[in-house]
């Protein structure tokens, strides 16, 4: 039941579409009728996954994490996952998602930054973090926060791509020590070889500060190899803007440096 079904990308772990979902959300209940109401012809994001109709265990896990997130603390921050369904082309199972039509944050802050004040900025951080506490109170880390992964609407923020996001306490040993993420958005013990925590998701969300008070991505004229690796692990962060940044969003950004191995 989708319509006008575009390609948007690809990423690590599938492909991502945009449709028209002919049907739509269920919305309400319409008593004189006896029938639901839907918001028919709405625009969603398909997700597919590689070869999911030969790993429905990790297509479900993943449809689980979603689901766990929005039981936990509602859907304050977090893209909704309105169901599944299959791409006839190759037996592939897609999670139908929410879709931000203003793009992911990075795109908005290079279209919006010179206009954007930080009342609305305040805003965005605010969605952002009642994400993150979503996913956290669901016993979750997301391990991959940056602003390509956070998508925007005319009224709210909300973080998507659960891709890498795993069961903090049910964590395999195999991929225990392994590294995720966007490198300057990856805290310093995690390259230290750390368990991905907590923190981590909090250290990501403060260098995401530092990028909405500045308008440039982390260490952009930077190569991102094991050289930068290195020096984020040695104190190296991201320069603060104190001419354009307000006191308390200073104060946090500070914080944020001086957790765990920040050398700072």
């Amino acid at each position: 039941n989708f319509s006008n079904i575009q390609y948007l990308a690809k990423g690590g772990y599938g492909e991502v579409y945009l449709a028209n979902w002919d049907e739509g959300m269920i919305t309400c209940w319409i008593d004189e009728f006896k029938d639901w109401f839907r918001d028919s012809g709405q625009k969603v994001v398909l997700k597919s996954l590689f070869d999911s109709k030969n790993k429905i265990k990790e297509f479900l896990d993943e449809l689980r994490l979603q689901v766990k997130s929005f039981d936990t603390a509602g859907t304050l921050g977090i893209t909704l996952c309105f169901g599944i369904t299959r791409n006839p082309k190759d037996g592939n199972f897609m999670m139908v998602m929410q879709y931000g039509p203003w793009g992911s944050l990075r795109k908005y802050l290079d279209k919006k930054f010179k206009i954007l004040v930080w009342h609305k900025k305040l805003d965005i951080l605010c969605d952002i973090i009642r994400g993150i506490l979503s996913i956290h109170r669901a016993g979750l880390t997301h391990r991959d926060l940056h602003g390509g992964n956070i998508v925007m609407d005319k009224n709210y923020t909300r973080i998507t791509d659960f891709g890498l996001s795993k069961l903090v306490v049910k964590e395999s040993s195999s991929k225990k020590n392994k590294i995720f993420g966007v490198l300057p958005f990856v805290a310093p013990e995690v390259l230290c070889g750390n368990d991905y925590n907590k923190p981590a998701d909090i250290y990501s969300f403060g260098i995401i500060m530092n990028e909405m008070a500045t308008g440039i991505p982390p260490f952009n004229d930077i190569p991102h190899d094991s050289g930068l690796a290195l020096q984020i692990m040695n104190g190296l962060r991201p320069n603060i803007n104190k001419k354009l940044t307000p006191q308390l969003i200073i104060d946090l950004i500070k914080q944020v440096k001086s957790h765990g191995f920040s050398g700072s």
